[in-house]
């Protein structure tokens, strides 16, 4: 079996924290060592990256024998951890890794919670602690999951339960904690709850991983604060990359990505990837730096410089309609996916100070004359539009804000791309510089309120779903004779 002993920090094989706390002593005593053979055990095949396990290692530092304080002796160094990655290099992994320790390892048998802002990112966290649970005989002999958010022990005390990471459902909880995504929880009261909590635990912690937030990340930026005062039991690493550093360049993501620096993530693509991220996006979940909550989209030369093209509206189109906010105006426009995987797009109407009923007849006067496959709407604008059409036999599509989160982010990078071409519309060039990412969760959403990009939205409405829709197969008729 493979030696676990302490892994040190060291520069020549693993990407260090730009900001991180120092050792108590020059040969720390840590629980790591003894998680990661666990970990490992449990996950044949798996293996944790240098720089992941000597940050294990040493957030699982306990206090030497002869420390000057008698009390603190042999106990868990610190009682807040906080820790800052870019996106994509394997914070699940760790806070995975931490779960398992507090159900298996540590002494007090404490209960372990999970606080999550959104129930998916609870389910990611849960199923791969519970994997690991499963795939040990000795471990189901001592926990059993209960449902899809909890893990119980099977006698005594411990588990593993998800909480929302709102302040008064936290309140008077023992046990240890992992809150992930940091930059999604908006209040520092509910993780001041969490440490009070922890207090009547010799070796309670709370940890939290996370990357960069924006300018409602309050909660961050006030740990981050105390992370930087260099406290003794308050543990703060963060890797980012610094400012002056144009995304074009590799050490935009060889600077904060341990991941890509140790070879586990390519560089080529994740240099790929950023390529064909917003600069606001790219800085927060790439370089791991914040930004500000409203951010400009897309550079209009980006669309400027794409080819002109016309869409054959006898081809098999899609349609996509939005409106602004106020019915001031609305655009419908069509697009559609060529042999060659390059997407077509062009507006076929604007119109101004529009009624439903109006935008209603329009759309089926086009319908009648071009039937496209599909109208797209987003369901916060038309959703009472699109079932006006759909009882008139109009196929349509209607897309939640949570849907979109990810369209935009296809068409940024079909644009960026070039695989897109379209009609250089007035109107979109227009409304483009009005355009405003504004974060949205771990994505962004384009804000409509501060300016009318009605035109914007529906071209990326319409490109998106030239790109997702299937077109049918042509109907063979069999004739028997």
């Amino acid at each position: 079996m493979a030696e676990y002993s302490f892994t040190h920090w060291d520069s020549e094989t693993m990407l260090l924290p730009k900001e991180m706390p120092k050792p108590l002593c020059e040969n720390p005593v840590s629980d790591g060592p003894l998680l990661r053979q666990l970990v490992e055990l449990v996950r044949p095949g798996f293996k944790f990256d240098p720089w992941q396990a000597a940050l294990i290692d040493h957030v699982l530092e306990r206090y030497p024998d002869d420390w000057h304080d008698a009390k603190k002796r042999g106990r868990l160094r610190f009682r807040q951890v906080v820790i800052m990655v870019p996106r994509q290099v394997g914070k699940t992994e760790i806070a995975a890794a931490f779960a398992l320790w507090s159900l298996a390892l540590h002494g007090e048998k404490p209960m372990m919670y999970s606080i999550a802002s959104t129930r998916e990112q609870a389910e990611i966290l849960f199923r791969r602690v519970k994997s690991m649970i499963d795939s040990q005989p000795a471990l189901t002999k001592r926990f059993i999951a209960t449902g899809t958010r909890g893990i119980r022990a099977r006698k005594g005390d411990g588990g593993y339960e998800v909480r929302a990471g709102k302040e008064d459902a936290l309140q008077g909880l023992p046990g240890v904690f992992v809150a992930d995504e940091l930059h999604l929880h908006k209040d520092i009261g509910s993780w001041q709850a969490l440490v009070l909590g922890t207090s009547s635990l010799l070796d309670g912690q709370v940890l939290g991983i996370s990357t960069a937030g924006d300018d409602d990340s309050d909660a961050l930026r006030h740990l981050m604060e105390e992370g930087r005062r260099q406290q003794e039991r308050f543990g703060f690493w963060y890797w980012f990359t610094p400012e002056g550093i144009e995304k074009e360049d590799p050490r935009f993501v060889l600077e904060s990505n341990p991941a890509v620096h140790c070879g586990r993530i390519d560089l080529d693509e994740a240099m790929e990837r950023v390529s064909s991220m917003p600069d606001a996006q790219a800085i927060r979940y790439v370089a791991n730096r914040f930004v500000a909550q409203d951010n400009p989209w897309m550079p209009p030369q980006m669309w400027m410089q794409l080819p002109t093209a016309e869409v054959d509206l006898k081809s098999r189109v899609v349609f996509a309609v939005e409106r602004t906010p106020s019915w001031t105006a609305a655009t419908i426009t069509a697009a559609y996916k060529r042999e060659d995987g390059v997407i077509v797009t062009e507006v076929v109407a604007s119109l101004v100070n529009p009624t439903q009923k109006v935008l209603e007849e329009k759309i089926l006067a086009l319908h009648r004359k071009y039937k496209p496959l599909k109208v797209f709407m987003r369901s916060a604008s038309l959703k009472d539009l699109s079932d006006a059409l759909r009882k008139r036999a109009v196929k349509t599509e209607f897309v939640t804000q949570a849907q979109l989160i990810p369209r935009y982010q296809s068409f940024f990078a079909a644009v960026q791309q070039k695989r897109v071409e379209h009609a250089h519309d007035e109107v979109v060039k227009r409304q483009l510089p009005s355009a405003v990412a504004k974060n949205s969760g771990d994505g962004y959403v384009l804000d409509n309120r501060a300016s009318d990009i009605d035109a914007v939205i529906s071209t990326v409405l319409a490109v998106t779903g030239a790109e997702t829709t299937e077109i049918p197969a042509p109907q063979v008729l069999v004739v028997h004779t």
